[in-house]
C-alpha cells in the first residue's frame, strides 16, 4: 500500500499543515511507501516533500491538475491519497479516481461553524459551489472529521455515517518528561494568527486590566500586526506584551514550559494545536467556551468563559493559582486521549478499511 499525503500551502503553516506535518512525520515510521505533496514548501524541511505545483506557473488549479493526473493516472496498485483541507484542490485527485480504480481518496476537514470549510467553497464559487459539494460527496471514499460540529455539518451535506470517522488532532505527550515542579508564576503564552476570528485584541484588553506583574507573550503574526502593535503603545503595555512573531514549534514548545497561563480568545476553532500542545506542555488555559475547546477541556473544565465580559475572564486568570495543581492533574488526564501515537494507529485503521 502506497499513501500520498496532499496539503495545498505549506508556506504558511497554521493548525491544519502543523497537524498535517506532524502525522506525516509519525506515519513515515509505520509507512516506507509514504509521499507529501504540496503546491508550495515551507521554509524548512523542504527536502522531505514534493512540490507539485512551481509558484511561476499560474494558474495552479490547471498545473496542478496536470501534474496529479499524469502522475497518478497509471498507478497499479492501491494508493491512499490524504488530503487535509476541504478545497478546490482535492478535485484533481477525483478526476483521477474515475479513471483509475486504484486511487482511494480520504479528505480531512479541519474547520466548522463560522469558517466552515463547506461555506468558503460556496462563497468561492457562488455558481458551482453546491455542484462541486456534491461532487465531494459522491466520490470522496472517507471523510475524517476532527470534532463533533464538523460530523454534524458533514452530515447535513448528505455525507453517509459509514464514511465519517472522528478523529480529533493529535499532540506529543511530553507533559510527565517535561512538567516542572513551582511552575507557577504570571507568564501568559498566546499563539495564533492575528486575525479577527482569533480576537487579539480582547487579549489585550485583558492584560491591560491585569496587575502589571503579568505579562502576554503573543505568538504569531497577521494581517492585524500593525493594529496591534499601535495598540500596544497607545495603552503603554511594552513591558507587559511582547510580540514573539512566527516562531520555529521548538522554541515555542521550549517557551511553554516556562509558563503558567495558555489564553486563548478565539471565536472559532477545529481542535487548536496550540491548546493540545499548552496543556501537554503543563499550562493552564483560560479560553471561550466554544465546541471545539470543549470538547479537548470538558464543558465542566473550571477556566472556560461563556462570554467575552473582560472582567470575568481577568477574575478567572487571578485566581488561576490557587487552582493550578488540581487543574493540571485534571489536564494531565484529558490530553492522554490527544497522544500523537494513539492518533496514528487510529489513521492506519482507516487506511485499512
Amino acid at each position: 500500500m502506497e499513501v500520498i499525503f496532499f496539503v495545498a500551502n505549506l508556506s504558511n503553516l497554521r493548525g491544519m499543515e502543523n497537524q498535517a506535518i506532524l502525522q506525516y512525520d509519525y506515519l513515515k515510521r509505520d509507512l516506507y511507501n509514504i509521499k507529501l505533496w504540496t503546491l508550495s514548501l515551507p521554509k524548512t524541511k523542504k527536502n522531505n516533500y514534493i512540490q507539485i505545483v512551481y509558484t511561476f506557473l499560474k494558474p495552479k488549479i490547471v498545473f496542478s491538475f496536470l501534474f496529479i493526473f499524469l502522475n497518478t493516472i497509471f498507478i497499479r496498485k492501491k494508493t491512499i491519497v490524504h488530503i487535509h483541507g476541504l478545497s478546490e484542490y482535492a478535485l484533481p485527485f477525483l478526476l483521477v479516481k474515475a479513471f483509475n480504480k486504484n486511487i482511494y481518496v480520504i479528505l480531512k476537514i479541519s474547520n466548522s461553524g463560522k469558517k466552515s470549510s463547506f461555506k468558503k467553497i460556496k462563497n468561492k464559487f457562488p455558481l458551482l459551489g453546491d455542484f462541486i459539494i456534491k461532487l465531494f460527496v459522491l466520490s470522496i471514499n472517507k471523510w475524517i472529521c476532527i470534532n463533533r460540529q464538523i460530523k454534524k455539518e458533514t452530515l447535513n451535506h448528505g455525507v453517509p455515517n459509514n464514511k465519517l470517522c472522528y478523529l480529533p488532532n493529535g499532540v506529543e505527550l511530553i507533559y510527565k518528561e517535561k512538567k516542572r515542579k513551582n511552575k507557577i508564576n504570571n507568564l501568559i503564552i498566546w499563539a495564533g494568527s492575528l486575525v479577527d476570528h482569533k480576537n487579539i485584541k480582547f487579549a489585550l484588553e485583558i492584560i491591560e486590566k491585569l496587575p502589571r506583574s503579568y505579562k502576554l507573550l503573543v505568538y504569531g503574526s497577521g494581517p492585524l500586526y500593525n493594529e496591534v502593535l499601535s495598540y500596544i503603545h497607545l495603552k503603554g503595555l511594552k513591558e507587559n506584551v511582547i510580540l514573539k512573531g512566527w516562531v520555529t514549534k521548538q522554541k515555542l514548545l521550549l517557551e511553554m514550559q516556562h509558563s503558567t497561563i495558555y489564553l486563548s480568545t478565539s471565536k472559532a476553532e477545529g481542535i487548536s494545536n496550540a491548546l493540545l500542545e499548552a496543556i501537554s506542555n503543563g499550562l493552564i488555559p483560560v479560553c471561550a467556551n466554544i465546541p471545539a475547546n470543549q470538547e479537548v477541556l470538558g464543558k465542566n473544565y473550571k477556566f472556560l468563559q461563556d462570554d467575552f465580559d473582560v472582567n470575568k475572564w481577568v477574575y478567572s486568570i487571578k485566581n488561576l493559582k490557587n487552582e493550578y495543581y488540581k487543574q493540571s492533574n485534571y489536564l494531565e488526564k484529558k490530553i492522554k486521549k490527544y497522544d500523537i501515537n494513539n492518533i496514528i494507529n487510529q489513521i492506519l485503521k482507516i487506511y485499512q478499511d
